[in-house]
């Protein structure tokens, strides 16, 4: 297209003049100015939503013809890997491919009610015994038994009936290991602590949970990610030209 569009301005009988310079960069001579020619790029790459995705691309050799397989894999977080081409002339990548996770809705530092609490724990987080504890304990708190709490800011006690007639005291967990579904589903769900807090107000039971790790979990899961490309590109017959960056 680039070399149409100056053949096109050449036939207009525009002063253009052609050069090459010490790097092979092209350049075009217009009244005496000069102007880089840029390199042909991709518009848009591919939007995707997996990992698998990304390993499909590459070992299905996609633009391969275009970019010569050398290709650098960016995994800039838990959630989002991308694919550039090598540098071109102009010292430019393209990206050719993004990944975004398709992530749940369920926020950290964010208060819920009891019932809606327990559904973002049962259908955005990875069954394990320290969840199913937890929900066993939230199904316990209902505004009707006459809930009551105790906070040492450490510790929260809460007063909840057992059954239909045992009355007891529960004690909360001040921390709790949970693996929430926030990275890819091809890879393991990093396992992390969270704080727990409950609390009532104007009859409604509140619930939240809130990150306790310092955020090394996206340290875990990027590994996560590099490790599952490393082990499904091992196949691909040029993957010593293709590099890996977090």
């Amino acid at each position: 297209m680039i070399r149409e569009a100056i053949e096109f301005l050449m036939s207009k009988q525009a002063k253009f003049e052609e050069f090459t310079d010490n790097y092979g960069r092209q350049l075009i001579g217009y009244n005496g100015e000069l102007r880089r020619v840029r390199q042909d790029t991709i518009d848009k790459g591919f939007e995707l939503t997996t990992l698998q995705g990304v390993v499909d691309y590459i070992l299905e050799s996609i633009d391969s013809e275009e970019h010569n397989s050398e290709l650098t894999i960016h995994v800039i977080s838990p959630s989002k890997v991308k694919i550039y081409t090598d540098l071109n002339q102009d010292l430019e990548r393209t990206e050719v491919v993004s990944s975004n996770a398709i992530l749940s809705g369920f926020q950290m530092d964010h208060w819920y009610d009891s019932e809606t609490f327990m559904i973002h724990l049962l259908s955005n987080f990875v069954n394990t015994e320290d969840l199913k504890k937890l929900v066993q304990l939230i199904g316990t708190i209902s505004v009707e038994e006459g809930v009551t709490t105790e906070d040492d800011g450490y510790t929260q006690k809460v007063t909840a009936r057992k059954g239909v007639q045992l009355k007891g005291k529960e004690l909360l967990p001040p921390r709790v290991q949970l693996s929430p579904i926030r990275t890819f589903v091809e890879v393991e769900q990093p396992i992390s602590e969270f704080s727990l807090r409950v609390k009532e107000e104007r009859g409604i039971i509140g619930c939240a949970l809130f990150q306790a790790d310092g955020g090394y979990w996206r340290i875990e899961a990027m590994n996560n990610i590099k490790q599952y490309l490393r082990e499904n590109l091992a196949e691909y017959d040029k993957f010593d030209q293709i590099k890996i960056l977090m």
